[in-house]
């Protein structure tokens, strides 16, 4: 099967900063037509656990992606398996992060 190419609607940015055993990772999702601001958060952590921070700003991120959609992204319907599992595991990640099991 050959993989699906389309445009992306949605892009991310990020930028890393680092002093002494803290870490900052400011994230943003942009609307690629006109770089829309359309979610951004910061996050701050010790360097200790850089695991829990990366799970951190994947739920967050997964969970900003349908809002980001809802403020003018177009979103496309595919037949994809792997935009189906990216969908997929979004949603597990949303309904961990409503739980608290997820920070």
């Amino acid at each position: 099967m050959q993989p699906i190419r389309r445009p992306a609607d949605i892009g991310i940015d990020a930028t890393l900063q680092r002093s002494g055993g803290r870490i900052r990772v400011s994230v943003e999702l942009l609307r690629v037509a006109d770089t829309r601001l359309l979610w951004a958060q910061t996050f701050d952590q010790s360097t200790e656990d850089l695991f829990t921070l990366q799970d951190a700003i994947a739920a967050r991120v997964a969970a900003a992606l349908p809002v980001a959609s809802a403020h003018g992204a177009q979103t496309r319907d595919t037949s994809s398996v792997a935009a189906y599992e990216a969908a997929w595991q979004r949603k597990q990640l949303k309904e961990l992060h409503a739980a608290n099991i997820v920070a």
